[in-house]
């Protein structure tokens, strides 16, 4: 740690900077260093660190994570894929209310993303029987969402004709073929309990 400045007359600096320059001249032995600060410090925990305190964790958000097979597939089409401008309707995340909702490969319609309510309740329910039922209700919407998101995202793109792929094989090696649109990619969404009961 630094010492803190102390003030010195004009005599005493000019005394020190002859003292130091006689030092650096080699003409006397430099002073013993001073002694370090012997007094006892209480460590500082990092910024980034984690809260000790389980309660503090509980308000954090947690949102779905990307497998990294996904992740890396997707990093190497970003960098083949042409990006056009503008995007299309189609392209969109969330579809328009209007619109028909996508339909999945056998045909039936995917699920659609409901924003969640807070259950019903009386004043004669208990603090727990809310929180149960909150829970209850928050639990069932996770997963008619999670079902949603991932019946979203495992829609393929409609397979070749059959007269393409019955073609002989030439002799030449076969090439991969370049894919054609960037696979759906989940949405987030909140899956913390505590952090939606703040909301």
């Amino acid at each position: 740690m630094l010492q803190r400045r102390k003030n010195l007359s004009h005599k005493q600096r000019r005394e020190q900077m002859m003292l130091k320059r006689a030092v650096k001249r080699g003409d006397i032995s430099p002073p013993p260093p001073l002694k370090p600060d012997r007094r006892v410090r209480k460590p500082r925990r990092a910024k980034n660190s984690q809260p000790v305190d389980p309660t503090v964790r509980r308000l954090e958000s947690s949102f779905v994570k990307l497998p990294k097979h996904f992740l890396k597939r997707t990093d190497i089409l970003a960098s083949q894929l042409p990006l056009t401008r503008p995007v299309l309707p189609e392209a969109a995340i969330l579809s328009d209310i209007d619109k028909q909702p996508p339909a999945a490969a056998d045909g039936q319609p995917l699920p659609e993303l409901t924003c969640i309510k807070r259950p019903k309740w009386r004043y004669d329910m208990s603090k727990n029987e809310v929180e149960a039922n909150e829970q209850g209700h928050f639990r069932k919407w996770l997963e008619q969402t999670a079902a949603a998101v991932d019946a979203w995202c495992s829609v393929e793109p409609a397979p070749e004709p059959a007269a393409q792929q019955a073609q002989p094989q030439a002799q030449e090696p076969e090439v991969p073929k370049e894919p054609e649109e960037m696979p759906h990619a989940p949405t987030s969404f909140e899956r913390n309990l505590e952090v939606w009961r703040q909301v």
